[in-house]
């Protein structure tokens, strides 16, 4: 505290401007002698204002037990900030991510309950969230934060991007959420999403894409297990599928085992892809409502007994339409290699 004084006949000490506060708060389990040994806090509120009543100003000989003293009285706005390196490696500057704690008083300095500390405020989140109005309590990492149940209609996240909608928790493991994301056509199940200011990341348990005609042509996509990564400013989603467990696309129809890039325009793949005796590598898939255009592809064509690869060549274009039952394969040109490998013929 800066610029600090002290008056005897009120017994209180004024303190104008106060750098931090930190707090040691006992802990949630017993320890071996059955005690709650205190816990310092790795939180701090900071940039306070206020004074502290030390006790009655006709106790100042402490005869008398008031056991609501000493008493802290906060008189502006202070701040409690999350941008330290051992929060997802200083991923929320103070600058956008901050939590505003609204003037408060704090009695029974010496013997208060750790869960009976708590500020009300509001959370700045950036283009994250809207200010969330929730108070701040000591979290089970001994950090200040809160767990909130969101609204039924979902909260908008990214600047109205998508929404979210069951439980977030704000400690110094992050900004999380537990529940469900839609975006664009899809929606998610994860109960570790990790909301980022520019990002968000999520092992997910289910995801789906919604099948859309219009205005943006999307297929159905389902998955389990997912990977999800949502860059909301780049308009960029990754969806990268769980071992063993690849994309199902249109109902069944066409299997991926890799990426795929989710946005407001398109959606695209890569990695290896298969639908009926078809089987493919490529860097790029471009899908559609009932199909999927490619670039160069790894082709093979199996047999429909499953006794082997009846063709197997490199692919410079294909156009595989599901609503029609066709699909166009082109080569490279003149030279380009085919190999019947059952026939050992090329």
């Amino acid at each position: 505290a800066n610029k600090s004084s002290f008056e005897y006949d009120k017994f209180k000490l004024n303190m104008p401007t106060i750098d931090s506060m930190t707090f040691a708060v006992k802990s949630f389990e017993r320890d071996a002698k059955g005690n709650h040994p205190l816990v310092a806090m790795k939180s701090s509120v900071d940039k306070l204002s206020g004074d502290l009543q030390i006790d009655k100003a006709d106790n100042k000989s402490g005869l008398k037990k008031n056991l609501q003293y000493p008493v802290f009285n906060s008189k502006t706005d202070a701040f409690v900030y999350y941008d330290r390196k051992e929060i997802l490696n200083g991923a929320y500057p103070k600058s956008k991510f901050f939590y505003t704690v609204k003037p408060f008083v704090l009695d029974s300095l010496n013997n208060f309950s750790t869960d009976e500390l708590s500020f009300k405020g509001m959370l700045t989140a950036g283009d994250l969230f809207a200010k969330i109005e929730e108070p701040i309590k000591v979290q089970k990492d001994y950090s200040l934060g809160f767990v909130k149940k969101v609204p039924e209609v979902g909260l908008p996240v990214y600047t109205g991007k998508g929404k979210f909608y069951d439980k977030i928790s704000l400690s110094n493991s992050g900004l999380r959420g537990d529940g469900r994301l839609s975006a664009y056509t899809s929606e998610s199940e994860s109960d570790n999403y990790i909301f980022y200011p520019d990002s968000l990341t999520a092992p997910t348990r289910k995801f789906l894409i919604t099948e859309q005609a219009q205005p943006v042509v999307y297929p159905s996509v389902k998955a389990e297990g997912a990977y999800q990564k949502w860059l909301p400013a780049s308009d960029i989603m990754y969806i990268t599928n769980a071992k063993d467990k690849p994309f199902n696309i249109m109902n069944n129809k066409v299997l991926l085992t890799g990426l795929l890039t989710l946005s407001s325009k398109a959606l695209v793949g890569k990695g290896h892809l298969t639908f009926d005796q078809a089987d493919m590598v490529s860097k790029l898939y471009a899908f559609r409502q009932k199909g999927f255009m490619s670039d160069t592809t790894g082709f093979k064509l199996n047999a429909s007994d499953g006794s082997g690869i009846v063709l197997k060549t490199t692919v410079a274009r294909s156009d595989v339409d599901f609503t029609k039952n066709l699909a166009n394969f082109a080569t490279s040109g003149k030279g380009a290699k085919i190999e019947f490998p059952d026939r050992k013929s090329v």
